[in-house]
């Protein structure tokens, strides 16, 4: 009997209902082989499978920073799970998404299929090209599967180093939007829609909702900040808002006074803004100082921890703390422990990319040699996370199936979020063609 996609994702789905009883190995390449050797860009993987043994290495390429220490290869058997991560004002993000993935690695005691998981991780500096350096370090030191990068900007150079050198790549961060002219990759599998998958339907929903009429929209100079604004802007419009005015900031440490006083002279009721890290600190005390916060409503993907005090923030999220679900208050509740702190969207991600992982490992018992299959395995896991149901899905980023539209206000005792709105979300078919969610 042939087996379809679909009895694929259902033998999953069951095997995840009893974590104990994973796939044999030969029941999963079956599986696979039949569900998938009719799917590009799977069937080329799966014909050109090069499995690779315990001594199997990349070469080993020379950082650029002398000053740093190489990575121990690792041959005692166990997974490497490699973190490709970022410092700068990417640096909370990646504390957290690392956060989420030591959750999830935990919760199963760091061990899959008898095999002990351990983590290797490299931090990207500002300058680009840096990146995939550090991800060659990571494979060079014998990562099986990678978890990353941080920066969007980093995803085009990064796909093409993990497509050569066949290692399953799973990304937790917006920015999909970037490989829209790549060529799609059985190696890649996307955790988070793109940036401007979330910007679109906030738009729309202030714009219908009439939250805001005049919006003045400031963001940084770069290719996916502004990919989020068109997005934004288009879907405001759309609904009746009126944009009064757009600027991009390039400088690293900029002043706002000059854009913020325009902001005011031109009589807008709110801005909707995309600053994160440092920026976005100079960007909330310099609003409160002009005495803003009353005045105009600030919307956006705000970073936890530097909201304008007293100026509520709202912005579309795959995720919230707030989230009443069973998932969510275990996955609060133990992260709050570990980390006395309140889980990110991407300490979500984090986790999510790591309980992907996780559940592929266990369909494979550990396996990762043959990583072609792996990858396909990868690439159809099911499973419920804190941001709710995800569905890989290898053409497009496996998002929740909905984005919550979320208040968020600094108080006293840290910050309160509110589930405003929950909408569809939309995921961009990576290999050209775009479906709906």
């Amino acid at each position: 009997m042939t087996a379809t996609l679909g009895t694929l994702r259902g033998r999953v789905m069951r095997r995840r209902a009893s974590r104990g009883a994973a796939l044999g190995r030969a029941a999963a390449i079956a599986l696979i082989a039949a569900g998938l050797a009719s799917s590009e860009p799977f069937a080329q993987a799966l014909t050109e499978t090069r499995p690779l043994t315990e001594n199997s290495t990349s070469t080993p390429v020379a950082d650029d920073d002398p000053s740093a220490e190489p990575l121990r290869l690792v041959g005692d058997g166990s997974i490497r799970l490699g973190l490709l991560l970022a410092g700068g004002r990417h640096a909370a993000a990646s504390e957290d998404i690392a956060a989420g993935v030591a959750l999830a690695l935990a919760e199963v005691n760091e061990r899959v299929g008898g095999r002990k998981v351990t983590l290797l991780r490299e931090d990207a500096s500002r300058h680009n090209g840096e990146t995939a350096e550090k991800a060659r370090r990571l494979i060079a030191a014998g990562a099986d599967i990678l978890i990353g990068p941080a920066r969007p900007v980093d995803m085009p150079a990064v796909r093409d180093l993990v497509d050569r050198e066949r290692i399953p790549l799973v990304v937790p961060i917006p920015g999909a939007r970037t490989l829209a002219a790549l060529k799609c990759s059985p190696f890649v599998l996307h955790l988070t829609p793109a940036e401007d998958q979330i910007a679109a339907p906030l738009g729309t929903w202030i714009g219908e909702r009439k939250t805001a009429k005049r919006i003045y929209l400031l963001a940084p100079d770069e290719s996916p900040a502004r990919e989020t604004v068109a997005a934004f802007k288009k879907s405001f419009v759309a609904a009746g808002g009126e944009i009064v005015g757009e600027e991009y900031v390039s400088a690293p440490n900029p002043d706002f006074a000059p854009y913020l006083a325009k902001l005011r002279l031109m009589d807008a009721d709110s801005v909707y803004t995309l600053f994160q890290g440092e920026p976005a600190g100079i960007f909330a005390r310099q609003f409160e100082s002009m005495g803003l916060t009353k005045r105009v409503a600030v919307f956006g993907p705000w970073p936890v921890g530097v909201h304008p005090e007293k100026a509520a923030v709202t912005g579309a999220f795959d995720y919230a703390p707030s989230l009443d679900t069973p998932e969510n208050r275990s996955f609060r509740e133990a992260f709050s422990r570990l980390f006395a702190r309140l889980p990110t969207e991407h300490a979500a991600r984090g986790y999510d990319a790591a309980r992907a992982v996780i559940e592929a490992l266990t369909v494979t018992d550990g396996r990762t040699d043959d990583r072609a299959m792996f990858a396909a395995i990868l690439a159809h896991v099911w499973f419920i996370g804190p941001r709710g149901a995800i569905r890989a899905d290898p053409r497009r980023p496996s998002m929740p199936e909905r984005l919550y539209i979320v208040r968020a206000e600094e108080g006293s005792e840290g910050t309160r979020y509110e589930v405003l709105d929950r909408v569809n979300g939309n995921g961009a078919d990576l290999c050209g063609v775009t479906k709906s969610g």
